[in-house]
């Protein structure tokens, strides 16, 4: 018999817009555009509506007489605009509004707090500026390039707060914060075979970018800025990205019994073990650090460790091919840089659970076995040392690629056929 009585929830949330936009062209040369949009969403309580808008222009420098009618540039434009944008994702419908969740206590109708929320959260605000390129050279090849900042204010993220307020997670949705994305982005194409029966041409885009807390939010428990937020594997610190890890450093494993050891950071000043390096450098500015190694994982220090998520270069690449009525298209994708941290590999090299009856990766067979190995794979020793899988700079792994993803072949019917 299935005691478990039926339930079921409706939840709706309403956002309401009003937008204007005006675009204006002078000789063919000079454009200029504007928008604006007032926007109110339900998502927020005290605070529901704010204002957003751009203004860009542009100028085609090849219309002018000092460039018209070349033969090496045969197009020019220029452009720039600066925009503000809101952004209400990332929360959940009723985000301004505690809620609760309805009990039966000993016969008796009661309440429990299901989540609790930050009745003065409103939009996440980015205000972008933009300068770039759009050009043909020598009748074949085109060349657009863009670069852009982004500094979005009024973060919403999730602020901790003392397991002693009670409140379900210890943690509240709400705005601070100062965020700045910048990059540069580029699309090249070259026509390089046009006839009537052939043709042939190869183009390529990526973009570079990086991020950058210049204002960190407020610690509860001191009601200044915070000096490091966990998330994660990442860590959070004025001067530095999102996707930075801070974790503990792997220094591999000792020869003599194949251990696996970590990096402790050392105050020779005074002896302090360095427990996580940036609250304690701020807290101790004159410290001499010196690194040792440990053989205990919870003595190793965290710490930003000079990797982060974000690549160095990312983009694709395009082949296409003509002829007659043939047509061949190809995509390539790539990556170059950034590191990504492999928990599945850091469990198919884990005896944590006994080593009889384990999945293992191949690498396994590079593990300590004798006195004397040099090695980066520790011993296995049936759960001995169950924190060598434990999160480290062991399992950060290289993000590049380098992949073959679109492959097309088609054929155009003649009109009269």
């Amino acid at each position: 018999e299935n005691l478990r009585q039926p339930f079921g929830y409706n939840a709706r949330r309403t956002l309401e817009s009003y937008f204007g936009q005006v675009n204006y062209n002078y000789d063919g040369k000079y454009f200029f555009s504007g928008s604006v949009r007032r926007d109110g969403s339900s998502r927020f309580a005290n605070d529901k509506w704010d204002t957003f808008g751009s203004v860009g222009a542009s100028w085609v420098m090849t219309k002018e007489d000092f460039l018209f009618d070349n033969n090496i540039v045969n197009f020019l434009k220029l452009k720039t605009s600066w925009g503000i944008t809101g952004d209400e994702n990332g929360v959940g419908f009723y985000t301004g509004i505690d809620t609760f969740n309805p009990l039966n206590l000993g016969g008796n109708f009661a309440f429990s707090i299901r989540e609790a929320q930050d009745p003065n959260l409103t939009w996440e605000t980015a205000y972008m500026y933009q300068f770039g390129a759009e050009s043909t050279l020598f009748d074949f090849l085109d060349v657009n390039l863009d670069y852009y900042i982004k500094d979005t204010q009024n973060l919403i993220f999730a602020r901790r707060l003392p397991p002693s307020t009670g409140i379900p997670g210890a943690q509240v949705t709400t705005n601070d914060g100062v965020l700045r994305n910048q990059g540069f982005e580029f699309d090249i194409n070259a026509r390089i075979v046009e006839t009537q029966d052939w043709g042939l041409s190869v183009s390529v885009n990526g973009e570079t970018f990086n991020n950058e807390l210049t204002t960190m939010p407020i610690d509860p428990s001191t009601g200044e800025e915070a000096i490091l937020t966990r998330n994660g594997r990442f860590g959070y610190a004025e001067g530095s990205s999102i996707f930075e890890y801070y974790m503990r450093e792997y220094a591999g494993v000792d020869p003599a019994d194949g251990a696996p050891m970590w990096y402790q950071y050392v105050n020779t000043n005074n002896g302090d073990v360095i427990q996580t390096m940036t609250p304690y450098l701020n807290e101790n500015p004159d410290a001499v650090v010196e690194r040792r190694v440990t053989r205990t994982y919870s003595e190793a220090t965290d710490k930003f460790v000079g990797k982060s998520a974000i690549p160095d270069l990312r983009g694709a690449f395009r082949i296409n091919a003509r002829y007659k009525n043939f047509m061949l298209s190809t995509q390539f994708t790539y990556q170059i840089g950034g590191y990504g941290y492999d928990s599945q590999y850091s469990e198919l090299m884990s005896d944590r659970f006994g080593a009889a009856g384990n999945n293992f990766h191949t690498d396994i067979r590079n593990r300590w076995r004798q006195p004397g190995d040099i090695t980066s794979v520790p011993r296995l020793a049936d759960a001995l040392d169950a924190n060598a899988s434990f999160t480290s700079t062991r399992f950060l792994t290289k993000t590049d690629f380098f992949a073959f993803n679109n492959f097309m072949i088609g054929y155009d019917f003649p009109k009269d056929l």
